[in-house]
């Protein structure tokens, strides 16, 4: 059985489907596929979103700063001793990335995961030749998105090495669970948090990337002009004490805490949108599994994931600005039509990017990695 080895910073929690069902099919495939992971940092570990897979190793890592940047150096070579193939994440921090992928001839191949290009910040010139030279040395590449893909492919890097997962979450959970909730179950949830009107949620990391503090602004806004508009704010991270005055301060607003199962259901089933004016990612498929539609705006640093949304189909993207965002929103809020449209297409495209989906598209790159002729123990 050809074992490939997985390394990852930490396992986050929505990841734990993908891996266990990628350990079933591999199995059936003869690829052994085995996760070696370290621990969370501080930061990470203030998302709550941290888990431990059966069979996991762990990655003996440390980190520091070097100009204001954050570096990770991982004691790799001790849980890839034995692996046939090595993926990584796409990542310049993880310093073992360098060493794995600075011989052109190795022994064993090394494929790159990750995003292909950077989404979520400006890199500069300097950092952005480096991920191009990083990802050039790689064996094959694993693209989150077809995005993704693109921007490898077009500096170069040949189309047949690369694999295009379409990142998902298992959302198949999340959509029974809504399903069996009964009308009793969603009344008492409103009525414990006095909802009676159009509702707003907001899910994901209480950070600076997901715009808290413009979330917050925007009710203030969407509130004067429906008044019985109610936001649910469900998450963790360092904002939270922001999001905990707010609430002192305004009744129509609950803040939920990090939220999963049957709190993480009755929150979608009494929602009528998604409010999430910062960063989009793996929420878009949360948003499509519950028939719930994301409001975001144009903001340039959204994850790969954004791309799933078709504005004015899926989800709704309003210009980069409050008053956008508040408009948007209210119109959302206040058009039945509109609403009911953009929740049928939401569901629709859940049958696209699903985490069932991912693992078979990640298993058959995998495969042919493998059994192909594109990797450094076949020669390139």
């Amino acid at each position: 059985m050809t074992r490939v080895v997985i390394v990852q910073e930490y396992i986050p929690h929505y990841r734990l489907p993908l891996f266990e069902r990628m350990a079933e099919l591999g199995s059936e495939r003869g690829i052994q596929v085995i996760l070696a992971a370290g621990r969370p940092n501080e930061a990470q570990a203030a998302r709550s979103d941290h888990a431990f897979l059966a069979g996991q190793r762990f990655v003996d890592q440390r980190e520091f700063s070097l100009i204001g940047k954050r570096l990770v150096v991982r004691k790799v070579k001790t849980v890839t001793a034995d692996a046939d193939f090595v993926v990584i994440e796409q990542a310049r921090r993880n310093l073992d990335a360098y060493l794995l992928l600075a011989r052109k001839r190795r022994s064993t191949p090394v494929a790159l995961w990750g995003h292909g290009r950077d989404y979520t910040h400006d890199a500069g010139w300097v950092d952005d030749g480096i991920r191009k030279l990083l990802t050039k040395r790689a064996d094959w590449f694993f693209a989150y998105t077809d995005g993704g893909c693109q921007a490898v492919t077009s500096e170069g890097f040949p189309r047949e090495r690369v694999t295009v997962l379409n990142n998902a979450v298992d959302t198949s959970e999340l959509r029974r669970g809504i399903e069996r909730l009964s009308k009793i179950e969603i009344d008492q949830f409103m009525f414990e948090h006095g909802l009676h009107g159009p509702t707003a949620l907001y899910l994901g990391g209480l950070d600076e990337s997901k715009r808290i503090k413009f979330l917050l602004q925007s009710a203030v806004e969407i509130r004067a002009r429906v008044p019985d508009f109610h936001l649910l704010v469900a998450g963790a991270g360092a904002e939270v004490e922001e999001v905990n005055r707010f609430v002192a301060r305004h009744d129509w607003c609950s803040y939920l805490g990090p939220i999963r199962g049957q709190a993480k259901y009755l929150a979608l089933a009494a929602a009528k949108v998604l409010t999430i004016p910062g960063r989009v990612g793996l929420v878009a498929v949360d948003s499509f599994a519950a028939g719930v539609p994301i409001i975001t705006t144009s903001w340039p640093w959204h994850a790969p994931e954004f791309d799933y949304l078709k504005p004015g189909v899926n989800a709704l993207v309003a210009d980069n600005s409050l008053e956008g965002f508040v408009r948007t929103t209210v119109q959302a809020l206040t058009d039945a039509v509109l609403l009911e449209g953009l929740a049928n297409e939401a569901s629709l495209s859940a049958s696209v990017y699903s985490v069932e989906n991912m693992a078979v598209r990640y298993i058959d790159g995998l495969e042919s990695w493998i059994r192909g002729k594109h990797s450094t123990k076949k020669g390139r």
